[in-house]
């Protein structure tokens, strides 16, 4: 199958530093899926999320990000999402990142439940 998740929200600020950022705000989700399996080859689904992310620079170039999602679903587990990301810019071209992702409850129905972590490199250019 074919994911496709457009997000669109609004969020607000609710500190600004340097250094530290926190934000929290509410988007409107849509899942279309198509596969070639099945009687119904596409469906869609729009689902409101709630969302807060938060950022922290570190000394040495290092920043720590995260994001959490929650997907109120009416008569359903809630799905929820997190996301976060240690990232080292080794020089201004050159990254590398460890990542660390959980979903649960995944609104679109076809995706499992799972857990993962990364370890990126990235090239800026």
């Amino acid at each position: 199958y074919l994911l496709l998740q457009q997000e669109l929200g609004a969020g607000y600020n609710l500190l600004t530093l340097p250094t530290r950022k926190f934000r929290l705000g509410l988007s409107q989700n849509l899942f279309d899926r198509w596969s070639q399996v099945g009687d119904r080859a596409h469906d869609s689904r729009g689902v409101v999320s709630a969302f807060q992310e938060a950022d922290l620079t570190l000394p040495w170039r290092i920043t720590i990000s995260q994001r959490g999602v929650w997907y109120p679903v009416n008569e359903e587990a809630d799905g929820w999402e997190n996301r976060v990301e240690l990232n080292k810019k080794l020089t201004e071209t050159l990254s590398t990142s460890l990542r660390h992702e959980i979903r649960r409850n995944n609104p679109d129905g076809t995706a499992q439940d799972y857990t993962r972590l990364k370890v990126m490199l990235g090239l800026d250019f």
